[in-house]
């Protein structure tokens, strides 16, 4: 169409074509931008965060573009029908980045529904999803169209690799059968692992539904969480090392000086075990503190006690009298 218009105008800036001629090009313009931007409105109706700028700029260039006509200005007339041009494209990449997020996040919802259990969606495995439907929208909302889209299609792609369903032969599943009765050994009554985990019971009945995933097939889903599985371990053991380099510093202190169990694990399930060590960190500093005031504090007795014997010694038993006579 623009090089249609570009064509035109030169004809009529030449004297090839009449004032009528190419009044009738630029009104068939205005009209196909009028009639493109109708059925977007229709798309637009109901939707959040639809591009009311873009929108506007639209009907702004479109009124600019009828009036230079209807003034014989038509090169400002074919400027203004690009910027409807151009506002129409950016509300194209609103619409197909608002479709891509939609079918993102039903990609999201079933992927959920086939996992099928709320302690296994605080795995990697699906909060990175979820953060990538988040971060979509966050880019729809600034109006960064093209990011948008990119992300919920690259969400998309990775459910959809983790929904294929596999052949089940003994070949495929019987090493995640191995990984996963190994990591079904570990869900024992241990303190730690119970408060870092939620319940023993809990990681039992994950792994259980790790388990029905592998029998239906889906191999490389059931790969992935155990993968999460094996890397919540790692975090277990660095911590419980740390947490027992701290209660040998410690010693038997009062148990507020002790970190808990709870706030240790909200700490590596929201964060990472990086998080948790840190805490330690500083409640360690924390209670070494303490021991070192407490100690100089008994020096000062000892000290204080020790005084009056002191003074009572003769001359050349005083302390540094040796010293002094060499």
């Amino acid at each position: 169409m623009n090089r249609d218009l570009d064509r035109a105008l030169w004809r009529y800036e030449v004297g090839y074509s009449s004032a009528e001629q190419m009044s009738e090009k630029c009104q068939d313009a205005i009209d196909g931008v009028l009639q493109r931007m109708a059925a977007m409105s229709t798309q637009l109706a109901g939707l959040a965060n639809r591009p009311s700028a873009l929108v506007h700029s639209c009907d702004s260039a479109i009124s600019s573009a009828s009036a230079a006509k209807d003034a014989k200005q038509y090169r400002e007339a074919l400027a203004a029908i690009r910027r409807g041009e151009d506002s129409l494209t950016g509300i194209g990449h609103f619409l197909a980045a608002r479709a891509a997020h939609d079918a993102a996040k039903e990609a999201l919802w079933a992927l959920e529904e086939i996992t099928g259990s709320d302690y296994l969606w605080q795995f990697v495995t699906i909060t990175s999803i979820r953060r990538l439907v988040v971060d979509a929208e966050v880019f729809l909302e600034k109006g960064e169209y093209r990011q948008a889209g990119f992300v919920s299609r690259m969400c998309r792609q990775a459910t959809a690799e983790l929904q294929e369903i596999e052949c089940v032969d003994e070949a495929q599943t019987g090493p995640l059968r191995n990984r996963l009765s190994a990591l079904a050994q570990l869900c024992s009554p241990n303190a730690l692992l119970n408060a870092l985990w939620m319940s023993g019971s809990e990681a039992a009945d994950g792994i259980a539904r790790v388990g029905v995933l592998i029998a239906q097939g889906y191999l490389r889903l059931a790969g992935r969480l155990i993968d999460d599985f094996d890397a919540a371990l790692a975090s277990l053991r660095v911590l419980t090392v740390e947490r027992k380099r701290h209660l040998t510093i410690v010693g038997n202190h009062p148990a507020g000086s002790r970190p808990r169990l709870e706030v240790l694990s909200a700490l590596v399930l929201a964060d990472s075990v990086e998080g948790a060590v840190s805490h330690l960190l500083e409640e360690t500093l924390s209670a070494v503190s303490t021991n070192l005031g407490a100690l100089g504090e008994r020096v000062k007795i000892v000290a204080a006690n020790v005084a009056p014997e002191r003074d009572a010694l003769p001359e050349d038993r005083q302390p540094g009298a040796k010293a002094a006579a060499m």
